[in-house]
């Protein structure tokens, strides 16, 4: 997500009046040397100063809409109603699980949770593909406690209830895993208001425990 005082004194000029007296007689002094020439105080560089990294932007607030659209959020109302109960906000809830990757733009957001009463946090991030992103979330993931699960592109699970519940998961998925064309690309690139190409993968986090 940053003033010099010049103080400039007044010359005061101060006039003594009084009797005459005799002037002393002149002193001589001696001239000063052609060499006696001060010397230059060099100025010192400025240590260049490190710019702070900017955070990716939020996904744009059309690409949330669309989302709800397609039935992937899932509230009803005028966009502005949307908006407000997505609760859309700027940055990924695992920014450990990102860093170092090439990240376009990130979005956290509310959502009803898929046929149960409640909410799930949904958290975002598009990364590209250079450094490529897979190893470092595959890292991540196995560091943080996640087990991938059996479906393909995988899903990463917190260790599962005996119910087969789980509190939280995460995925990274392809275009391709999503559907993508070129077409569909420039749409999402529109959307969120970055850069996209076929190469950039989404990272999506699931929390299900925002409403606990």
């Amino acid at each position: 997500m940053r003033r010099s005082i010049l103080a400039i004194p007044a010359a005061i000029v101060i006039a003594l009046a009084g009797c005459a007296v005799a002037e002393p007689e002149p002193s001589e002094e001696p001239a000063a040397s052609p060499s006696a020439t001060a010397s230059e105080t060099p100025t010192p560089t400025p240590s260049p100063t490190e710019e702070p990294v900017a955070e990716p932007p939020q996904c744009g607030d059309a690409y949330v809409l669309a989302l709800n659209a397609g039935g992937v959020v899932g509230f009803t109302g005028t966009d502005d109603e949307i908006l407000a109960a997505a609760a859309p906000t700027m940055g990924f809830v695992h920014p450990d699980a990102i860093d170092g990757l090439d990240v376009r733009c990130t979005v956290t957001m509310l959502s009803p949770t898929d046929g149960a009463p409640g909410l799930v946090e949904v958290s975002m991030a598009f990364v590209g593909p250079e450094p490529a992103p897979v190893p470092a979330l595959e890292e991540w993931a196995t560091d943080a406690g996640y087990v991938p699960g059996d479906s393909v592109p995988a899903e990463w699970f917190r260790p599962l209830a005996a119910d087969s519940s789980t509190t939280q998961k995460v995925v990274w998925l392809t275009s391709a895993d999503r559907g993508l064309d070129e077409a569909g690309v420039a749409a999402l690139a529109e959307q969120t208001g970055v850069a996209m190409d076929l190469d950039t993968m989404l990272v999506v986090h699931y929390d299900f425990t925002v409403d606990d």
